[in-house]
């Protein structure tokens, strides 16, 4: 088979922009130190503006931007989990009191956000996608009005979070497949599908 200049037949030579970015890659994987402790100074050096731009995207549209916050977390969870974990857990090991009063102080510091860390850590249990913060929840209770999804009764500040498609049909963690119900309602949908049951109740013919 005949060959191009650049490789096989049929197949372009590579650009010097390729080249040089391959070459970059190949540096960088070798001074992976230095890299870091570059972009951290440049970070420094320029932090009143990536806080200005992060200000204005967060005012821009708050939801998406803690959408990709969410999601930029979960990508780095997936990618560092497991060192994560481990470090924590080797803390906690050697710090057994310690870790045991800092969760009793925080879950009664932020009730709200240990709720929705619980259902976070129940849903990966299940192997569902997505998470979801106390912002979250009283974001789509306001959006609610402060009354059930069901049956519209006021909620007064008891309910029940619902995942709209049950995570073991398949639903997913994020806010976009979660409800305020209250109990009686969420008792009763269980993991049923949303419009079986809302056909139940009468919202839907």
């Amino acid at each position: 088979m005949t060959s191009s200049p650049g490789g096989p037949l049929g197949q372009s030579p590579p650009t010097s922009l390729e080249a040089a970015r391959r070459a970059t890659a190949k540096w960088r994987a070798k001074n992976v130190e230095h890299c870091r402790a570059k972009s951290l100074a440049d970070y420094y050096d320029k932090r009143e503006h990536y806080l200005a731009l992060q200000k204005a995207r967060r005012e821009a549209d708050p939801e998406l931007y803690r959408q990709q916050n969410r999601e930029s977390a979960a990508r780095w969870r997936e990618k560092n989990g497991q060192k994560n974990r481990d470090t924590v857990k080797a803390w906690r090991d050697k710090n057994p009191e310690k870790s045991r009063k800092l969760v009793r102080d925080w879950r009664k510091n932020n009730p709200s956000a240990a709720n929705a860390a619980s259902a976070n850590k129940r849903a990966r249990k299940r192997g569902a996608d997505g998470q979801h913060t106390a912002a979250d929840i009283a974001s789509i209770l306001k959006s609610q009005h402060g009354k059930c999804a069901y049956c519209r009764s006021p909620l007064r500040g008891k309910f029940h979070k619902d995942h709209i498609i049950a995570l073991s049909r398949g639903g997913s963690n994020w806010p976009k497949n979660i409800q305020i119900t209250c109990e009686p309602c969420n008792l009763r949908k269980h993991t049923k599908d949303p419009i079986q049951f809302a056909q139940e109740q009468g919202l839907l013919i």
